[in-house]
């Protein structure tokens, strides 16, 4: 978990942008630091079986356990309602966690929503990417080269195949957590977080998605997203409409289904004037756009190999990728 106490109330609760092996609370890094956000009180957390986040997957582990869990944490860390900013699965938490305990949502911020069930060749990828995970594992070691066959399937469908250094510093972070959780004699705890969580999510029924008519809701598709495009989301739309929910749309030009992370300087401020529109609590303060904040992951980052921001757009040109693995 992450947290930074802002200097207002209003609570943001950051849910995880999970693909395969890429978990990590690091993730969210970009909001971390953004003078937009700092205003807010932000958390960060890994859901079970991913990143720091450990314990025994259950034989059934959904969207609905996975908000339970969500839920639980809030009432252990005693957490007010939350402005939700979830990404892909995070999106899928999110809307389950406003379905199930409406009290704790003060409004859902979601950036490239998985509102209705996945296209069946998204569905084969992810099924692909987690035989290719469990083909790297050879007699107790990793074939690199197999395992950066995974990495780069993972790569194609978050990022749209672009492996900036931002994306390799993520890797080289979440690998050795995924080898933990999700190595010989967890491969089940896999397949149940990373594959059947997302294959088993259908679309909401009119009555249910009603229940979501009195929470602020933004949605923000990701222009160059491979996998979910326009029109995916715009079977979501059409059944919130429908249902009488109402909601904004944010189209982000060139941004990748993980958009927050490499199109943050255009989400964030989108983000930002959601929250303040919203907010119903005690005025907010102004923070200097100018103003530079450190990231809670920050020094793990540069461990691995992650250089400022300005020096990001950089992609390596090793064309079997074995740059992705940590060292």
């Amino acid at each position: 978990m992450a947290c930074i106490t802002g200097v207002a109330l209003c609570a943001l609760l950051l849910l995880p942008k999970e693909y395969p092996l890429l978990t990590e609370t690091s993730l969210a890094s970009a909001q971390f630091v953004d003078p937009h956000l700092r205003r807010f009180n932000l958390v960060a957390l890994d859901t079970l079986s991913h990143g720091k986040t450990e314990g025994d997957v259950p034989e059934v582990y959904g969207q609905v356990e996975a908000a339970c869990d969500v839920a639980a944490f809030m009432d252990a860390v005693k957490l007010p309602a939350c402005i939700i900013v979830g990404m892909s699965l995070g999106s899928v938490i999110g809307l389950q966690l406003a379905l199930l305990y409406p009290k704790k949502v003060a409004g859902l911020y979601l950036v490239s929503p998985l509102g209705t069930e996945e296209p069946e060749d998204i569905q084969d990828g992810r099924r692909e990417i987690y035989d290719t995970w469990r083909e790297s594992f050879v007699d107790g070691n990793i074939d690199k080269d197999t395992l950066v066959h995974c990495l780069s399937g993972g790569i194609e469908l978050a990022f749209s195949g672009h492996a900036t250094n931002m994306v390799r510093t993520l890797i080289r972070i979440a690998v050795p957590e995924a080898v933990k959780h999700w190595g010989p004699g967890h491969f089940e705890d896999c397949a149940k977080t990373t594959v059947n969580i997302f294959t088993d999510h259908q679309s909401y029924d009119p009555q249910t998605l009603a229940r979501l008519s009195s929470v602020p809701l933004a949605l923000v598709h990701c222009s160059d997203d491979i996998a979910f495009t326009r029109d995916y989301m715009g079977v979501f739309t059409s059944q919130l409409s429908a249902s009488g929910v109402g909601f904004d749309v944010h189209e982000v030009p060139g941004a990748p289904h993980f958009g927050s992370i490499t199109h943050s300087h255009l989400i964030n401020p989108l983000l930002a004037r959601f929250v303040a529109n919203h907010w119903n609590g005690p005025q907010l303060l102004e923070i200097e756009a100018s103003s530079v904040f450190k990231s809670p992951f920050e020094d793990g980052m540069r461990q691995v190999g992650w250089r400022d921001s300005g020096e990001d757009s950089g992609e390596e040109s090793d064309d079997n990728r074995s740059f992705l693995l940590p060292s």
